[in-house]
């Protein structure tokens, strides 16, 4: 693969990474954190009326950098003053809009050196900063782009949650089916067994999605700039030191990333109780404590932590963009956990109606049902999210 450079000479895109590799990144382009943009840089904030959120974005940026490209660069602003030693001084970055819930920050809109950009929580975390980019308008979906994006944790993250999904909903399907449902063996081998192992990658999922948000890169480019993306994922993908558990409290995907994690250990404790010859004898307080409880809760975490992904996406209470793939997935997977957590309050309480009343199986297992085929088309958009093109397949990171 050869690409063009800004003076419009073509490069072999093996040699490039060589050089790269030699000289490293931080030799070529400069990484600043916005504490260090905002020293040099007396415009930073003028037209950012809200000092509050400008407290915000330095915490919710805290632990990581800012590439700013060597192209972009001038000398004889304020920036000299900031930094005397530098050849070369950052250039004017000006804030000019925060979005986000509370004190969360999950959009920004900026100016580098009088050019406007944005920087979107949900894209940086998932590397899908260049999909309405110049450079992928003849983009065509090829076999290779596909191979090359399974190494990406982001698309595990939709596949296991699609497996899980499916088994669910199968299985809940199979509950209506009076012969299988009313034969112990048969449910063990058609409902029973089968969910517990649903839930088994659903749990599996909820930990990739937390490896994804605690793992993603460390260095916002311009996300615009194919470019400064292009480095930023070189260098991402090279130095990135992968991190098994973190703890970023002042980020809206970590905290919703762990709650679904702590509700997908609960779900898998209720799907493991329902399991085996013990669950036919279960009496009225190991069955509401040990198996409508941690259904109950687990939902409502599903709820909390799908609702924050959204909140994430919408960067306020409520959005509505169903031209939007990513959209479809944030909104689907919201209505998902509402269906799991009708399911487990009315299983909960379901000791106030008769044991074969038909509106208690009706009230549990067709929200159940409706919850799963939400979660399995809103796991699925996942994928179809990672299919188009990103920063990943910008030249120097796919080989021909």
């Amino acid at each position: 693969m050869v690409y063009l450079n800004n003076e419009n000479n073509v490069h072999d895109d093996n040699s490039q990474i060589r050089v790269d590799e030699e000289e490293g990144p931080e030799d070529r382009d400069s990484y600043y954190g916005f504490d260090e943009i905002a020293a040099a840089n007396p415009k930073y904030g003028a037209q950012c009326s809200n000092q509050e959120r400008l407290k915000d974005l330095h915490t919710n940026f805290k632990d990581v950098k800012f590439h700013l490209p060597r192209k972009n660069r001038g000398n004889g602003s304020a920036a000299t003053d900031a930094f005397p030693n530098s050849e070369e001084a950052i250039p004017e970055l000006v804030v000019k809009t925060i979005r986000g819930f509370r004190h969360f920050v999950t959009e920004i809109e900026y100016e580098v050196d009088k050019k406007k950009y944005t920087w979107n929580s949900r894209a940086h975390r998932k590397q899908l900063y260049s999909r309405n980019s110049e450079y992928f308008k003849d983009y065509k979906f090829q076999w290779k782009y596909a191979l090359h994006k399974l190494k990406k944790i982001s698309v595990w993250v939709g596949i296991l949650f699609t497996i899980g999904s499916a088994i669910f909903v199968t299985s809940t399907a199979l509950e209506y089916c009076m012969a299988i449902y009313q034969s112990y063996v048969l449910f063990q081998i058609f409902i029973g067994w089968p969910f517990f192992g649903g839930a088994l990658f659903y749990l599996v999922g909820a930990y990739a999605n937390f490896l994804e948000v605690i793992n993603a890169p460390d260095v916002h480019p311009v996300a615009d700039d194919i470019e400064s993306l292009r480095k930023a994922a070189e260098r991402y993908r090279r130095n990135h030191k992968y991190r098994w558990f973190g703890w970023y409290p002042h980020r809206i995907d970590y905290l919703g990333a762990l709650i679904q994690l702590i509700g997908a250990c609960l779900y898998t404790i209720n799907c493991f109780v329902g399991n085996g010859e013990k669950s036919f004898t279960l009496n009225f307080w190991e069955t509401e404590f040990l198996y409508w409880l941690p259904d109950t809760l687990g939902s409502m975490c599903f709820v909390i932590s799908e609702y924050m992904f959204f909140i994430e996406y919408a960067h306020g209470w409520w959005c509505w963009n169903p031209k939007d793939v990513s959209f479809w997935a944030v909104f689907l997977n919201v209505w998902g956990a509402v269906g799991f957590l009708l399911d487990g309050g009315f299983g909960f309480g379901s000791y106030a109606f008769p044991p074969d009343s038909v509106y208690a199986y009706i009230a549990t297992d067709l929200t159940l049902l409706v919850g799963c085929i939400c979660f399995l088309i809103g796991s699925f958009v996942l994928i179809i999210e990672q299919s188009g093109p990103d920063a990943t397949l910008l030249p120097g990171l796919v080989k021909d």
